[in-house]
This record gives structure tokens, sequence and C-alpha cells, in this order.
């Protein structure tokens, strides 16, 4: 078993686009390798549904098998509840 974490870095995608990542970490497990990406926001307000949809749509472009958002403020009901629909 292997673990490993970085903190602010680049991953490149499946769109060939770099993406910022806040946290990654790679773990090892036998053969398998999980990718879990952490973004962090710190804004003035609670985190909507637009910011939701952009991080899992980076997600499912790095290619991580789990995504974690965490928010300062919290984040709005229609966020919360797209992103139960969403896992």
């Amino acid at each position: 078993m292997a673990l490993s974490r970085e903190m602010t870095i680049s991953l490149e995608s499946l769109s060939r686009e770099v993406r910022q990542i806040d946290v990654s970490v790679r773990y090892k497990l036998g053969l398998n390798e999980l990718l879990i990406i952490v973004e962090c926001k710190r804004h003035g307000r609670k985190i909507g549904i637009k910011e939701i949809g952009e991080f899992i749509s980076k997600k499912e472009d790095v290619g991580a098998h789990l995504g974690v958002m965490v928010s300062e403020r919290g984040y709005t009901k229609g966020a919360r509840s797209y992103a139960e629909s969403k896992g």
C-alpha cells in the first residue's frame, strides 16, 4: 500500500487542458491506484450550483475517483442537492 499527496498542483486531463488542483491524494493498493482531489473555497458567500458543476467537470476530466470540495461559507440548498444527485 502506498499513499502520496500533493498540494496545489496541475494535472493534465482527458481534455488535454492543464487543471489546477488544490490537493491531490494518490493511493496505491496492489495494482490499483486511486486519485482523490480536494478543492478548497474561501469565498464571502455560499457555493452555488455553478461551482459544484465546474468541480464535477474537473473531477471527471482529470479521472479522479473521488472529489471533495471544502467551503468556508457552506453551500446553497441547490448546490447540495445537485452534488448529492451526482454522488
